[in-house]
């Protein structure tokens, strides 16, 4: 019956369902701990936003915070702060488990996770049991230090280098010195803003780059004698022409003979960007 379909199916409970979802899984472990969250290109790969170790302190922090009278009014401050820091990513739908627009809900953490380690000698009036714990901790957080800056440096540029823009960089590099020998360069949209690299590399004029919203969301659009189009394998016969494609792109994609001139790939090898010229007959 269509009450029965109305009470169960309209937009309060479908967008409240899928608020609440994202919501919850800001708090979920592998959010914290273990994955981290949107936008892919800032995730250090398999690390959340704390250290293991910190598992085990924010609860007993926060347990300690409203069991002591001096820390409880500022302890609800705290909480109400740390359940209130999702929301805006809640509210959103692109990136929604997001990394940056959460970014506030450190401080509440922090501060409970700061009340455990105070309260350690309050748990464990032998001193030598103090000192134990506070080195088990010290270790624990020097491990994952440790484990982070790994992920990060080493992991990280080769850990689905897709998702950031390592040949955005590399090609505005390989360009510089053709820049003088083409009147138009095409570049087909890769990784989407590769005219961002090429304005720090001086061949795109900044305030031309300022200038050129919203027409930088077309399908294509011209800055300088830069032309970006969306068709990842595009050669044409323009002359004086040279086309920037895809890495994975074969001659049997492209209709027209070419020569490759140069490539930028990744850190693992894989596929980046050809720097291709059409052979004109």
């Amino acid at each position: 019956p269509p009450l029965i379909v109305r009470v169960f199916h309209n937009k309060l409970i479908n967008y409240g369902w899928d608020i609440l979802q994202i919501y919850a899984r800001h708090f979920t472990a592998d959010f914290l701990f273990f994955q981290g969250g949107d936008p892919a290109r800032y995730r250090v790969p398999f690390h959340g936003l704390l250290y293991l170790i910190e598992a085990g302190l924010l609860p007993l922090g926060l347990y300690q915070a409203f069991r002591q009278k001096k820390h409880q009014k500022l302890a609800v401050l705290m909480l109400f702060w740390l359940l209130v820091s999702p929301l805006p990513a809640a509210l959103t739908v692109q990136e929604a488990v997001s990394m940056i627009r959460i970014v506030t809900i450190l401080i509440p953490i922090y501060f409970f996770i700061a009340v455990a380690l105070l309260s350690i000698p309050q748990w464990l009036t032998k001193q030598r049991l103090q000192k134990l714990s506070y080195t088990v901790i010290l270790a624990a957080y020097l491990w994952g230090v440790a484990y982070f800056f790994n992920q990060y440096i080493v992991y990280q540029p080769r850990y689905r280098p897709w998702t950031r823009q390592y040949i955005d960089e590399q090609l505005a590099t390989k360009l510089k010195p053709l820049v003088d020998q083409y009147q138009q360069i095409v570049v087909n949209k890769v990784t989407g803003q590769a005219y961002v690299y090429l304005a720090l590399a001086d061949l795109i004029p900044l305030a031309e780059l300022q200038n050129s919203y919203p027409q930088r969301l077309a399908a294509s659009y011209q800055l300088g004698q830069f032309k970006f189009v969306d068709e990842a394998c595009l050669v044409g016969s323009e002359p004086n022409t040279l086309y920037v494609i895809g890495g994975n792109c074969k001659a049997k994609d492209i209709d027209r003979s070419y020569k490759v001139l140069d490539e930028v790939n990744y850190f693992d090898d894989a596929p980046g960007y050809q720097l291709v010229a059409p052979v004109l007959r």
